[in-house]
């Protein structure tokens, strides 16, 4: 990455640092979560009734998109999205874009 990409990688990841509300994502409240979502699942995984508060109240908690906190609920993706957070959390940049997908394609 050349030095003026990285600066600017560096600046977006302050802004959405600093834009951030709520906890940071761990992969330890990705468990619990995972865990509470099945409790209440009764019929898959739509996102209705207590499925959709718990999906609320992680997206409130922790400051995440809807599509992040209904994949979180799912499964899918959670190791790149603590990996995302914690990038965000302390400002470093992707080494290569190649790592976001390899991440996404080994998890599931």
């Amino acid at each position: 990455m050349a030095a003026d990409q990285k600066d600017k990688e560096i600046e977006r990841l302050m802004n959405e640092h600093e834009k951030h509300k709520g906890l940071w994502l761990t992969s330890e409240a990705v468990a619990e979560y995972q865990k509470r979502a099945h409790r209440v699942s009764t019929i898959g995984d739509q996102d209705t009734g207590a499925r959709r508060a718990l999906r609320k109240e992680l997206q409130e908690k922790y400051g995440l998109l809807e599509i992040e906190a209904i994949n979180i609920l799912n499964g899918f993706h959670t190791a790149f999205y603590v990996e995302k957070y914690r990038r965000i959390q302390s400002c470093i940049p992707w080494q290569r874009d190649a790592t976001k997908a390899n991440m996404i394609d080994t998890e599931d």
